[in-house]
Formats: C-alpha cells, structure tokens, sequence
C-alpha cells in the first residue's frame, strides 16, 4: 500500500512539473508571436517613413491601438505565467 501511495505521489508531482513546463512552453511561443508580430508592423512603419515623403499615410489608428495593446498583453502574459507557475510549485 505505502508503494502505490508514493507512486502516485511522484506521479502527481511529475505530471504537476510537465504541466508547468508544458504551460511555460506554449505561453513563449504565443508572445514570442506576438513580438515576431509586433516587429513586423514596426519595420513596415520604419520602411514607409525611410523611403516615402512625410506625407505618407502610416498605418492606421486601430492597428497601432492594437499594437500597444499586444505590448501590455505580452507583459501581463508573463506576469500570469509566474504567477500561475509559483502557486502550482508552492501548492
């Protein structure tokens, strides 16, 4: 009986680990996404400014309203993903 019970304590515990680290993974992957996204739209912005006349019509407010927003989600993102990985390592 005291065998099974630690193993299905180190079992827990290992499918505890794989699920955080599984997380963490897919969590980098969606900013790291983000970020490959938001330097896209940057470098659009920068070869329309270098190469155009100022007049030049940049991107338009919704997608430089969503950029910022992915910026602000990308830090919270992380913040969530510590937080969430500490109470499940702690608990």
């Amino acid at each position: 009986m005291l065998t099974s019970f630690k193993v299905l304590k180190y079992g827990y515990i290992g499918l505890m680990v794989v699920n955080v680290v599984l997380f963490a993974l897919t969590l980098n992957l969606f900013v790291l996404a983000l970020t490959l996204f938001a330097g896209l739209i940057q470098w659009r912005q920068a070869e329309i400014i270098q190469h155009q006349p100022l007049n030049t019509r940049l991107w338009p407010p919704q997608i430089q309203a969503l950029f910022a927003m992915m910026m602000r989600i990308k830090h919270l993102a992380l913040i969530i993903a510590m937080l969430w990985g500490l109470w499940v390592l702690l608990f």
